[in-house]
């Protein structure tokens, strides 16, 4: 599943995050998938929005997420943004890479096993305000 992240977040953004995001992978419940996320602008974490991402985390790991690619092209805040969420998910043991492409997200997760439809991951970021293409 693809995600277009643009921080900052704070609590309230990472709530409607999950709801938006509940939605999206309801049909993906009992089949194990990856995310690719592109983060963009100041793509940080308050520190209760960050409790909140990794309870999101963890209850969608137990429905079948099993890996995430974040692409950390347009991050203004790479570093800080790749530290607040390893710190998330070595905590919940979930496989993930940080990469500075879509490419490279999607290389990575055709190498663990994951069928990858190019033409609907593209349709996904034209349709997006921060288009990472």
């Amino acid at each position: 599943m693809a995600v277009q992240a643009q921080g900052p977040w704070n609590r309230e953004c990472v709530v409607k995050f999950a709801e938006d995001y509940r939605s999206e992978r309801e049909g993906l419940a009992g089949n194990r998938w990856g995310d690719i996320v592109f983060v963009t602008g100041e793509s940080l974490f308050v520190p209760d929005a960050a409790d909140v991402l990794k309870s999101l985390v963890k209850s969608v790991m137990k429905l079948g997420l099993s890996h995430i690619a974040v692409v950390l092209g347009n991050s203004t805040v790479r570093s800080s943004t790749k530290t607040q969420l390893e710190k998330i998910y070595n905590s919940l043991g979930i496989a993930h890479v940080f990469v500075e492409t879509n490419d490279q997200a999607v290389h990575w997760l055709e190498s663990e096993g994951y069928l990858i439809d190019k033409t609907a991951l593209l349709t996904h970021y034209l349709k997006s305000p921060t288009n990472p293409n």
